[in-house]
């Protein structure tokens, strides 16, 4: 609605029989005057996903299921919720042949900003990937190259297609500070990590 505004982007994933999400949140760079901004900014988010998440190292077993954006800042709006499935919104199926890594375990990219400090820095943890992109918990080369890809594409402000309004930048969000920074760049680590320790969500990314 506004430059300034935050969102909370939560994306949510079926990976075998098991289910886990992810969040990561958003700042609006250029003013967004369509009736439902955090479709617009779904509409920018979405082909991002599609090209990591339909890639040779996620598991054949791994599907992007759903979107729920809300604006968080500077007072919660309306949310919205997308299940993937119809154009512009096609399912997101990976294409590994393998079976996927429980979900408790994900690959995981740092993010930085240009606040050098704990509220400055964030992370997101990529669940679903194929048992092949990994040996004993390290990732193969291949995929430390995806996901650092998949990660230097949050340095960048986003845009919508066709003629939605708006334009986003990956943020790492605060609550202390009411504010997000915005991401410069991002790193993605060689070994897998758990997610145990992400309390009420796992996956909770930035």
């Amino acid at each position: 609605m506004a430059v300034n505004d935050i969102y909370r982007f939560a994306i949510s994933y079926n990976i075998g029989s098991e289910r886990t999400m992810n969040v990561m949140h958003f700042k609006e760079v250029t003013a967004c005057t369509d009736a439902l901004p955090g479709l617009s900014l779904a509409n920018a988010v979405h082909p991002i996903v599609d090209a990591f998440y339909a890639g040779v190292i996620i598991s054949q077993e791994t599907q992007v299921i759903l979107y729920q954006i809300q604006r968080v800042q500077p007072a919660a709006g309306v949310p919205v919720t997308i299940i993937l499935g119809a154009a512009p919104f096609l399912p997101i199926v990976g294409s590994g042949v393998a079976d996927p890594v429980p979900s408790v375990a994900a690959a995981l990219v740092s993010f930085y900003t240009a606040l050098h400090t704990r509220n400055g820095r964030g992370r997101i943890y990529l669940p679903g990937l194929s048992v092949l992109a990994q040996n004993d918990g390290q990732l193969v080369q291949a995929a430390i190259d995806a996901c650092q890809d998949y990660g230097n594409d949050w340095t960048f402000d986003i845009v919508p297609g066709g003629a939605l309004t708006g334009e986003w930048h990956a943020c790492v969000y605060s609550r202390l500070l009411g504010d997000g920074e915005l991401i410069t760049h991002a790193v993605a680590h060689s070994n897998m990590a758990t997610q145990r320790s992400r309390r009420n969500f796992p996956g909770v990314g930035t």
